[in-house]
């Protein structure tokens, strides 16, 4: 990267050039630890051990690692001030949520759970990113409202 684009549209050499590879911090921890995948590491793996233990003997990997994801980047969107609308970013993070809870229907747990994967990512991530730790209560009122009108919604 070596610009950085004004409001006007004009370009700004930054003081300093680097280049991005596209490792996101999980991607770099896995690869640090000699992991296959960022799902190993001690940053995802709590929760996707969460919950394969919610879906029990219905448990399929695909489904579980969607749901980790989806729920980890709802919990940064709202902690980035995103809330669930239909429209713009708001509609990317209602669908994230609503995938995660359709996911978990699909190996048969129907009872809430959104919630209780926010506050374990709110506890592992609270200390590296303040915005996470500092609107732990929005976040997890925000996920909770969202799994109970969308299980409104399924249920019909």
């Amino acid at each position: 990267m070596v610009y950085n684009r004004q409001a006007d549209g004009s370009l700004q050499s930054l003081p300093n050039k680097n280049v991005d590879t596209g490792m996101g911090f999980e991607r770099i921890l896995a690869a640090i630890n000699g992991f296959d995948n960022v799902y190993e590491t001690d940053v995802l793996k709590p929760i996707l051990d969460r919950v394969q233990e919610i879906a029990g003997d219905n448990f399929q990997l695909r489904s579980g690692r969607i749901i980790t994801d989806h729920i980890r980047t709802a919990v940064h969107m709202i902690s980035d001030g995103v809330f669930p609308k239909n429209v713009d970013q708001g509609y990317i993070l209602r669908r994230l949520i609503r995938r995660a809870i359709r996911e978990m229907y699909g190996m048969g747990h129907e009872e809430v759970f959104v919630a209780e994967l926010g506050k374990m990512f709110i506890d592992i991530y609270g200390e590296v990113f303040e915005g996470v730790r500092s609107r732990e209560q929005e976040i997890l009122q925000v996920l909770e409202k969202e799994e109970k009108a969308f299980g409104r919604t399924l249920k019909k």
